[in-house]
């Protein structure tokens, strides 16, 4: 019986150091809840491949959060996620080159990255390449059905029409009253 208790204790132990070790990991990797969201905490993890910290490192930069603002910085963190296949990150770099924040302006370029996303189902990407063919210009071809296409698409993922943009803040869907 003493055997068995001791097992217990020791099992009981080892439950605890993992649930422990468990923890500190989901904190680093979510950077949420921690009580440290600096930019030199957010860099640190971002130095080390957590992909959520390199996309929140990107929105530092861009949006100027704690760090000064700086394009170049946001577009070179957010090409390291977009490149590991998160939408989100590959929608930002779409629409860097739409607007030529940080880089050159650049629609085939914009188009590439908006289409990464919009594969992904990302409905602000679909909606975004039904913009860029409804414009044109930018080296891209002025084309409604396309547009339409993409529009249709990014409805039928359930993208509301009448939002308003986080980033220019006008309303997305043109024929929105």
């Amino acid at each position: 019986m003493k055997t068995s208790k001791i097992k217990t204790v020791r099992n009981i132990g080892r439950i605890r150091t993992l649930l422990v070790t468990l923890s500190v990991a989901v904190c680093l990797a979510t950077l949420m809840g921690c009580g440290n969201t600096s930019p030199e905490a957010v860099r640190k993890a971002a130095e080390q491949g957590l992909a959520k910290a390199q996309l929140k490192l990107g929105s530092m930069y861009y949006d100027g959060d704690g760090v000064p603002q700086d394009y170049l910085e946001a577009e070179k963190w957010w090409r390291k996620v977009a490149e590991q296949g998160l939408s989100i990150a590959q929608y930002n770099l779409g629409f860097m080159y739409a607007n030529g924040e940080g880089v050159a302006k650049d629609g085939a370029e914009a188009v590439k990255w908006y289409r990464k996303a919009a594969e992904q189902g990302d409905g602000l990407a679909l909606y975004s390449l039904g913009v860029m063919y409804a414009e044109g210009g930018d080296g891209l071809p002025q084309d409604a059905a396309e547009a339409v296409k993409w529009y249709r698409k990014a409805a039928e993922q359930g993208y509301a029409p009448c939002l308003v943009h986080p980033r220019r803040e006008v309303q997305l869907w043109p024929w929105c009253a």
